[in-house]
């Protein structure tokens, strides 16, 4: 504290020791306390208040169109001018677009699903060395289960893997899947109710398994193994 702070602080005390001297017999005090105290203090909560609710009603889950800078629904030609031209293409036609690296390997991406020309859905996937994956409604790669029912309620289609160790729930009212393993997201994204739900479709044998790396479930990056494997593909064609 200066020396001018020292001043003023003495000066505001001695003033106010000096008007309450001068005001006692006149002013009611105890009142005039309580209001400069209370009405603060009112203020502080309401505001607290507001706050809160802004936030809930700003937290609320809502529908989802665009993820990764893809609209569902788009034509080739419409994410093409928005994205370029995919960094690959897989053997199944979709979309690569790379997302991140990892100690100079790719290490995430977004992938974009065509059907009659159109965009299906738009994933997101990742491998567990990934840093800074994406979010969506609040979750991103490792939320728990519970969590994700929790917010966004029942979900309108449930898909479970053959050996049971991978569950895809899609909610058709916001536009979003979530795909789990070991109760915890594994890759999600946008799609379009329109075209379906989102469902696993070729059934994993036990040499996929034995093939798939478990920390690439898509095979998206196989740069990022220590060997070359061929994963299965366990998602819609």
């Amino acid at each position: 504290m200066t020396v001018g702070d020292s001043i003023f602080l003495a000066a505001l005390i001695l003033g106010t020791v000096g008007l309450y001297a001068a005001t006692k017999d006149r002013w009611n005090w105890k009142k005039l306390v309580r209001y400069l105290v209370g009405v603060p203090a009112v203020l502080i909560v309401l505001s607290g208040l507001g706050l809160w609710a802004y936030s809930e009603y700003n937290d609320r889950p809502a529908a989802q169109t665009v993820f990764g800078g893809v609209t569902i629904g788009s034509t080739l030609a419409d994410v093409r001018l928005a994205k370029g031209n995919p960094n690959k293409v897989l053997e199944d036609g979709r979309w690569l677009y790379y997302a991140g690296k990892t100690e100079n390997v790719e290490t995430a991406g977004y992938v974009v699903r065509f059907k009659d020309g159109k965009v299906r859905y738009v994933l997101f996937g990742s491998t567990p060395s990934h840093v800074g994956t994406d979010w969506l409604q609040g979750f991103t790669r490792g939320t728990p289960y519970e969590v994700v029912l929790k917010k966004l309620g029942p979900p309108g289609h449930e898909s479970i893997s053959e050996d049971g160790l991978e569950r895809m729930i899609s909610y058709p009212k916001f536009n979003t899947f979530y795909s789990f393993a070991q109760g915890q997201v594994l890759d999600f994204g946008v799609y379009d109710p329109v075209t379906g739900p989102m469902e696993y479709t070729r059934k994993q044998t036990a040499a996929d398994a034995k093939a798939a790396d478990p920390t690439d479930p898509l095979g998206l990056f196989p740069d990022s193994r220590p060997t070359p494997a061929s994963a299965p593909k366990k998602r819609e064609p």
